[in-house]
């Protein structure tokens, strides 16, 4: 039963979830973290800083359990649905 909840559950989140394409806007803030992150010796997979780069020419938040690669992209907004909130 439990997985079933779960599945239904991501299912509904899917579907009100809106998509994000990739255009030029996103494709020049991509090139501008690529060389940020090259200069500073901090290259991530580029499908993540594609990622990054709609995210923040659509001025969304992201949501991901991959904080180390995405903390190093300045205004980068995201949230870690799965960590632990404390207080």
């Amino acid at each position: 039963m439990q997985d079933e909840d779960r599945r239904e559950e991501v299912e509904q989140f899917i579907s009100s979830a809106e998509t994000l394409d990739l255009d030029l806007k996103a494709e020049k803030k991509a090139g501008e973290i690529y060389a940020n992150l090259r200069s500073n010796g901090e290259l991530i997979s580029d499908a993540d800083i594609l990622i990054a780069a709609i995210v923040i020419a659509n001025d969304s938040i992201l949501v991901t359990n991959n904080t180390k690669h995405f903390s190093r992209i300045e205004g980068l907004e995201f949230e870690n649905w799965l960590e632990e909130k404390h207080g």
